[in-house]
């Protein structure tokens, strides 16, 4: 974990109210997508830049501007982590196939 002294990276289903309950899509009144931004924003005040990816391969950035990609702590597999992944139509909350290689920021909440 590369979070400082008080933080930690959220562990699986902490982005649960990003999008309403077996949906992805973005959840009224508590996120939304901001086009001028180019990023996701939660309860009005903090955004999620879409910043894309590092491809694991050639080290290529791809989708800034257009998806968010953002690791969680816990693991989905051997391979893969989970984190939160957003486009300007839809919410992934707890999306689990992303490979360990892909570059992907992290987002730190308070322990």
């Amino acid at each position: 974990d590369p979070s400082p002294l008080g933080w930690k990276l959220p562990e699986n289903g902490t982005f649960s109210d990003f999008a309403p309950a077996a949906k992805n899509e973005y959840n009224p009144g508590i996120t939304e997508w901001d086009a001028a931004a180019f990023g996701l924003k939660y309860r009005t005040d903090v955004l999620f830049p879409a910043s894309g990816y590092r491809y694991s391969g050639s080290g290529a950035l791809a989708s800034s501007g257009a998806h968010g990609y953002y690791w969680g702590a816990s693991p989905y597999s051997a391979a893969n982590g989970y984190g939160l992944v957003f486009n300007s139509t839809a919410v992934y909350a707890s999306y689990g196939s992303s490979a360990r290689a892909t570059g992907m920021p992290v987002r730190p909440v308070q322990e």
